[in-house]
């Protein structure tokens, strides 16, 4: 009798936890839908499908040769992003070669690509990501560093990243995140801040402030843990 009771309860247990894990999909699929539809609500679709042509453009074989070691390495994906970066190949390149060549900056090897936020935990919810070297020492603290690079060069990257607007139109690119590298006095640090793409928008048709931007999103230190800046 105590072992039947016992199979009931782990199958009314079983029951609980496959209920709440198909709720918890439900809500994400919902939340990602609405979010999608908000975001393609405030496009301006004819300004931004000529940002995006001009991406697309830049790219031919010897860009593609010269710059593919600037994106994630397809065999290190966990999650789905290895099948965007297939499918938006092209745009990734052409990412890479503004921000060169036209931008002036130095791209991390290897890390263009798709990323999941590791707090959230949620594989399927996707960012659009690239890594910037300074390649500048700075010898003041942490915080003020971070806050100053973000503020004099998150906008360049962020023009160049959002022109891949077919990009941001899947429901699973939930945004991006733009990671910044620098030398500090004893070794190198990074602020990397993750951006909803309807923040990245709003920030476009100033419906928010770039401070406004910095504190809604989500920055992470070296370490990866989450941070304030003051």
């Amino acid at each position: 009798m105590r072992k039947k009771i016992q199979n009931l309860s782990m199958l009314f247990l079983v029951i609980f936890l496959v209920e709440c894990a198909n709720t918890a999909v439900k809500k994400n699929e919902t939340t990602e839908k609405r979010s999608l539809e908000r975001y393609k609500k405030n496009l301006n679709i004819s300004k931004d499908e000529n940002r995006e042509d001009e991406i697309l453009n830049t790219y031919n074989k010897d860009r593609k040769d010269k710059y593919s070691e600037f994106l994630v390495d397809i065999d290190k994906y966990t999650t789905k992003g290895a099948l965007y970066q297939k499918k938006y190949n092209k745009h990734l390149i052409g990412i890479a070669t503004d921000i060169i060549e036209n931008k002036k900056m130095y791209i991390e090897k290897g890390t263009i690509g798709f990323y999941y936020e590791k707090k959230s935990g949620n594989r399927d919810r996707l960012y659009l990501g690239i890594d910037i070297d300074t390649k500048k020492k700075y010898s003041e603290k942490y915080g003020y560093v971070a806050r100053y690079i973000l503020r004099n060069s998150l906008a360049e990257v962020l023009e160049t990243v959002h022109s891949c607007r077919s990009i941001f139109l899947e429901d699973k690119i939930y945004g991006m995140v733009i990671g910044f590298k620098w030398r500090g006095p004893r070794w190198s640090d990074v602020a990397s801040i993750w951006i909803t793409k309807e923040d990245v928008l709003g920030l476009e048709n100033k419906t928010i402030t770039f401070d406004e931007l910095l504190q809604k999103s989500t920055i992470t230190n070296t370490r990866g843990k989450i941070i304030v800046l003051q």
